[in-house]
């Protein structure tokens, strides 16, 4: 793209062309110069410069299509690098959220368990029913389950982080979600300066 407006650009400068030629001829001895030469060597070098008028703007719109095929090229690649970029904080974020809610349901796994053993205890003493301890072994059960599930979900956040770093699989080392600090002073800007440099806005 850039070699493209460059020869957009070039348009505007004029045309060198240039031609050059050699003979070589043998003379007979019973020609006009045969007494004088045996041969004749002839060059002949010319060239010309022209300029073309550019009448119809057909030169300065190769020049617009040219700077606009590297701006197009430019923004492409700056909206690859947001995009990534944007791709990458957000899977790390999911991350950490994905490990609060890990340790919010080993903290309840926990207390569940407990409550298991105290409902089955109270069952035993006549107190509940075996519809009550069965409704609490399933509440235990499900948190279980639940986990599973989120430690599964850490493992592709995990490895789909890595592949956006370029790296192998490997465990991500990061902070809580709760120890994370947001800049509460932040400048926007004008919305339409900011709009100017949007990638998508540029190409």
């Amino acid at each position: 793209a850039n070699a493209y407006m460059k020869q957009g650009k070039a348009g505007y400068l004029p045309t060198l062309t240039g031609t050059a030629q050699a003979t070589h001829q043998e003379l007979s001895e019973n020609s006009q110069f045969g007494g004088f030469f045996s041969s004749v060597d002839q060059y002949e070098l010319s060239g010309s410069l022209s300029w073309e008028a550019d009448i119809w703007g057909k030169i300065r719109s190769n020049k617009r299509a040219g700077e606009a095929s590297y701006l197009q090229t430019v923004a492409a690649h700056k909206a690859v690098k947001t995009e990534l970029i944007s791709a990458i904080a957000s899977t790390y974020y999911q991350l950490l959220a994905l490990d609060e809610q890990l340790e919010i349901t080993e903290r309840t796994i926990a207390t569940r368990d407990s409550s298991v053993y105290t409902i089955k205890a109270l069952k035993d003493a006549g107190n509940v029913t075996q519809v009550a301890v069965d409704q609490y072994i399933a509440q235990f059960n499900n948190a279980k389950a639940l986990k599973v599930d989120l430690q599964a979900a850490i493992f592709r956040t995990e490895n789909t982080l890595n592949f956006l770093l370029g790296r192998p699989a490997e465990p991500i080392e990061r902070s809580k979600l709760t120890e994370q600090q947001l800049n509460e002073n932040i400048t926007l800007g004008v919305p339409a300066t900011l709009l100017r440099n949007r990638p998508d806005v540029i190409a």
